[in-house]
């Protein structure tokens, strides 16, 4: 049973680990987020990174939730969600989980850091860009994660990979 579990477990980091591909277009949306990492190390402290976002509705309340992960790496500029519901959407928190090495707050699983006023907009077959990044940076044995706003070079420039990298066809960006 032990082997089995350990087996399993280091086939799902693989399966998290491998590239990803934007879906054909089908309805919903996607977006993508830059990310700027300043580190001496080889990996980031945060393993995984998970934004929890709400959907807002025209009620003017949040109801329905939705998180998405990442694993950030030196080597990534951006990272991106694919079939996203079509809606507005605020980022109400992100939890920074530890890499290998790091203990938190007297051995808590995650960081978790509010997100005031970081909102999207997903629309039927596009990628929306928003107006904040992921910005992490490590020295020494203390790190700062945030949600601070991109310049507009920074979104040019995760256009301009994504265009790159990905099969666009039936995508546009915003």
């Amino acid at each position: 049973m032990y082997r089995t579990c350990v087996v399993f477990f280091i086939i799902m980091n693989l399966i998290g680990c491998s590239s990803h591909k934007l879906s054909s277009p089908s309805g919903d949306g996607a977006f993508a987020i830059p990310i700027k990492l300043e580190t001496a190390s080889k990996t980031f402290v945060c393993r995984k990174v998970t934004l929890h976002l709400s959907e807002i509705s025209d009620a003017g309340g949040s109801d329905t939730p939705l998180s998405v992960s990442f694993f950030p790496k030196k080597s990534d500029s951006y990272t991106f969600f694919d079939g996203v519901k079509i809606g507005d959407y605020s980022v109400d928190n992100f939890r920074c989980f530890p890499n290998t090495g790091w203990i938190f707050n007297s051995f808590q699983e995650y960081v978790d850091v509010e997100a005031y006023g970081r909102l999207l907009s997903i629309e039927a077959n596009r990628m929306t860009i928003p107006d904040f990044m992921f910005y992490g940076k490590e020295v020494q044995k203390r790190f700062f994660i945030s949600l601070p706003f991109s310049s507009s070079e920074a979104k040019k420039n995760t256009i301009e990979l994504i265009k790159k990298e990905q099969n666009l066809d039936g995508w546009t960006f915003k």
